[in-house]
């Protein structure tokens, strides 16, 4: 699901090989939405009709023969998935062993306070990118779509990759298919505040200073691959808010909305006439 795609659960990702070391290979993609994609979509659907029949038909694999909790769940699906019986019955399927791992609630939360403190930025482009290879702890690979040829999941599912990352020359070759390593960063929460607080401060003095008529370059928070590549910067003019200035609405007092866009305490709305390429212009 394209909500699960965002900085932060890709920086957790690329701490799963080193969390988990009989994990080979950790490869996040991104398809079209629906059912029927293979058998990576098919696997949440069996452990979820798996416990869900084990209910139903008073079958739980557990001590206490019920399943009524978190771990019960999980100690029924690593009974069932370790069995012998399931174990020689899949010997030649394409999934020939699934692993159950069971998360605390206490790490979970845990976990959830220290990213909500916390921000996460290196993955570029994201919302044009589709690829996702765990390499080394906040060391990713992305490319804009995945292959299923013979030759690129090869490359994929090449043990002991890290920061060497599988090439086109590898794969099968296809510009998209090429790979690209990428540096993910966590900042903590006092850093956020500050870097957020010089920059509305420094916004300020621009909004007052910015006239009708002025020209302005703003550099996009997209750029170098997916969708929107090479459009890394706009080019505007101040336009007049109606009282000789280009300031809409100072947040001095808490955040809101304006126009569908998410307004903080101590942000500035100015009017701003943006520019686009003519469809003629190579």
């Amino acid at each position: 699901a394209t909500y699960f795609k965002s900085t932060r659960m890709l920086f957790w990702c690329s701490y799963t090989r080193n969390n988990f070391p009989w994990l080979r290979t950790v490869l996040i993609r991104f398809e079209a939405p629906g059912h029927g994609k293979g058998v990576s979509d098919g696997l949440g659907a069996v452990l979820k009709q798996c416990v869900l029949g084990a209910i139903t038909k008073g079958k739980a694999l557990t001590v206490s023969g019920k399943i009524t909790a978190d771990l019960e769940a999980h100690e029924h699906l690593e009974k069932h998935f370790n069995s012998e019986a399931w174990t020689k019955s899949h010997q030649s399927k394409i999934v020939s062993e699934i692993k159950i791992v069971h998360s605390p609630r206490e790490v979970i939360e845990t976990e959830r306070q220290c990213g909500a403190a916390s921000k996460f930025s290196g993955a570029d482009g994201i919302s044009g990118t589709y690829d996702f290879l765990a390499l080394l702890p906040k060391l990713i690979a992305a490319r804009t779509f995945g292959c299923w040829c013979e030759c690129c999941w090869d490359c994929v599912c090449a043990g002991g990759m890290d920061s060497t990352c599988p090439s086109p020359a590898v794969g099968c070759g296809r510009p998209m298919c090429e790979w690209v390593v990428q540096e993910l960063h966590q900042i903590d929460a006092r850093t956020v505040q500050k870097t957020r607080t010089t920059a509305q401060a420094a916004g300020k003095k621009f909004a007052e200073k910015l006239r009708p008529g002025d020209w302005v370059v703003a550099q996009a928070r997209e750029g170098g691959r997916g969708r929107g590549a090479g459009d890394r910067y706009w080019i505007g003019q101040g336009a007049d808010a109606g009282d000789g200035s280009c300031i809409i609405k100072e947040f001095t007092h808490g955040g809101g909305k304006l126009e569908q866009t998410t307004f903080t305490k101590g942000d500035t709305a100015l009017a701003v006439k943006w520019f686009d390429r003519h469809a003629a212009d190579p």
